[in-house]
This record gives structure tokens, sequence and C-alpha cells, in this order.
């Protein structure tokens, strides 16, 4: 894939949630209802996994909600938030499937630094990518995450994810992704 069709897709992608989080303050006002942020998290290129070889790529817009509880730990906060993201995901250059997921996020947050670790079950509208048969539709996405806040409303980060069925499937390869995340918070 040329360097000008990953721009494209990665420009899709940020457009996608930026129409999201255009459209989510259009929503209903009640308080704890409103979507507190929108981002896009961007896989550029894995390779390898448990039985499988070859490259995987995902791009997903995010909306996150507050969850109505938080604790103060100290210095740290702990806040849970539930996160939603629809996108794309492709293997090898050739097959392409959607991407459903949404679940919740437990942060711990002091000052510009946030770790984050959630779990999101996902369906995928096709199971077999290519060479890679992910076992069935329904998935699990597990992560770990640090987002740095350089800028009070902009979070810039990293996430370590696990993609698998949990054994639910007829077969259960699992996928693990470096990804980079982006996040607007309003």
């Amino acid at each position: 894939m040329g360097l000008g069709r990953r721009r494209g897709r990665l420009a899709t992608a940020a457009a996608l949630a930026a129409g999201l989080a255009l459209t989510a303050g259009a929503g209903p006002a009640r308080a704890g209802w409103a979507p507190v942020a929108a981002g896009v998290l961007v896989t550029p290129a894995q390779v390898g996994g448990h039985r499988y070889a070859g490259t995987f790529r995902e791009w997903d817009a995010v909306l996150t909600w507050a969850l109505p509880w938080a604790r103060d730990l100290g210095a740290w906060r702990l806040k849970g938030e539930l996160e939603a993201a629809a996108g794309v995901i492709r293997v090898n250059d050739r097959a392409r499937t959607t991407v459903l997921s949404a679940g919740p996020v437990a942060v711990l947050a002091r000052g510009w630094l946030a770790l984050h670790a959630g779990i999101r079950p996902t369906y995928l509208h096709r199971y077999q990518l290519d060479t890679l048969g992910m076992g069935d539709h329904v998935q699990f996405t597990s992560h770990l995450g640090v987002l740095l806040r350089p800028w009070p409303r902009l979070g810039v980060g990293g996430r370590i994810q696990h993609v698998s069925n949990g054994g639910i499937g007829h077969i259960n390869p699992g996928v693990n992704l470096a990804t980079v995340e982006v996040r607007v918070d309003w």
C-alpha cells in the first residue's frame, strides 16, 4: 500500500472521529449521557500473532462516556469510562472487515498522565480475513494503555491490545496489537 493510500485511510479515520465528536454534542444534554471525549485508535502495521504471519492494520473512531463513579487515591484519581469504537481491520492489504465494540475502562490519572485498562466485547462483520481466521464474529478486545496530556484537552498515547474470541469459536488464534491513540476531551 502506498504512502498516499495510508494517509488517505488515516485522514478517513480522523474525519470519522471528528464527525462523531461534532454530532455527539447534539445528543441528549442530560448530565452523564453526553460523551466526554472522542478519538482515533490506529494500528499502523503489526506482523505476526499466535499462529499467524502477515500484516494487520486497524483504524477506529472512539467515543468515551464518563461512568458515574470515581475515587480519589491520594494524588491519583481512579475513575470509570465507557468506550465505544467503530472501525475497519485490514489484513495483508487485501481482506477487510468492519469492527464494532463497546465496554468499560478503568482509568488511573494524575495530572498529565493517565493509565488505563479495559475490555470490550467486539463484533467482526467477517471473521475469516485472508489467511487469518479469527474463529467467530464475536471477539473480545482487552487493552492496557498510557495516555499523556500535553494540553488539557488533548491526549496522545499508546495501547497494547489483545483481540481474541476467548475460546468460544472453533479456532482462537488471537492477535496482539500495538496501537496509537489520539483523544480530544471536552
